[in-house]
């Protein structure tokens, strides 16, 4: 009789899927970030308050750089072969999530979904975001949803993600609607107000999430943060200092110690910092 402990996956055998996330901003009046709770029924991060994301379908290839306002060369930072499926992983994510769509019309203007509910289960069940943009005339505006960070998964957990960060500011007509699926509650929060609720028990966090809104904190309003995304420093890779009883802090560039830490442990890399 075989053990089935014996057919389970070693740890560093779990392959890591490509996902995108996007951190939307808002000034109201000062910087508000969009998070949104996950059900505590699903496997991978159930109750944890996230930035709206996912994973990158097949579907997603579809999308070409003129769909996004954007030129072949414009995914290079992104380091791998399907760079623009990544934005519209991000775009489409956040749609079906929040009922926000990130597409303008042929005057560069936010666009207006009629039916919202209809086109996001038509994404939802499989329709690719471009065939939607295509139909409407509608494009994505790649420029104003630059890509800030990179966070892969440690070995050890079951479903492990390389997840790239976006940041964007919202629509300015449109209502957030959650799901009710794989989400049950959304709210603009500010950063420093969602670490302290983290710090004290009321959220769960993810440590990518917990990171990206240190990072987010450090500036007072939305367009200061998307000012930076638009013109953003190098890519600097998250260190780490030990202390006592092999605990650890992450540091993110501009950070007190930052310079003295290791680059060995998180495999994060951060863009978005004074």
């Amino acid at each position: 009789m075989v053990d089935p402990y014996d057919e389970a996956p070693r740890p560093e055998d779990v392959p890591v899927s490509p996902a995108a996330t996007v951190m939307l901003v808002e000034d109201r009046p000062d910087l508000r970030v969009l998070m949104v709770r996950r059900t505590s029924r699903l496997a991978f991060a159930g109750g944890m308050w996230v930035f709206p994301g996912g994973r990158v379908d097949p579907a997603d290839d579809d999308i070409r750089p003129p769909d996004l306002g954007l030129d072949e060369g414009d995914g290079a930072d992104l380091g791998v072969d399907r760079p623009f499926a990544f934005w519209s992983a991000a775009v489409r994510e956040v749609f079906e999530e929040t009922g926000l769509l990130l597409a303008v019309d042929d005057r560069d203007d936010w666009a207006e979904v009629a039916d919202p509910g209809v086109d996001r289960r038509a994404l939802a069940t499989g329709r690719p975001l471009a065939d939607l943009l295509a139909e409407r005339g509608w494009r994505v505006p790649g420029p104003r949803i630059p890509y800030v960070a990179q966070w892969i998964t440690p070995v050890g957990p079951p479903r492990r993600f390389d997840a790239r960060f976006f940041v964007a500011s919202a629509p300015p007509h449109d209502e957030v609607v959650h799901d009710d699926d794989e989400l049950v509650d959304a709210e603009w929060v500010a950063p420093a107000t969602a670490l302290a609720f983290a710090e004290d028990g009321r959220w769960e966090l993810m440590g990518p999430t917990h990171r990206m809104l240190r990072s987010l904190a450090r500036f007072e309003s939305a367009g200061e943060a998307l000012a930076v995304a638009a013109d953003p420093p190098p890519f600097q890779r998250a260190r780490v200092v030990f202390g006592e009883a092999g605990r650890y802090d992450v540091l993110l560039p501009g950070d007190p110690g930052y310079e003295s830490g290791t680059e060995d442990f998180e495999r994060g890399w951060v863009r978005l910092y004074r």
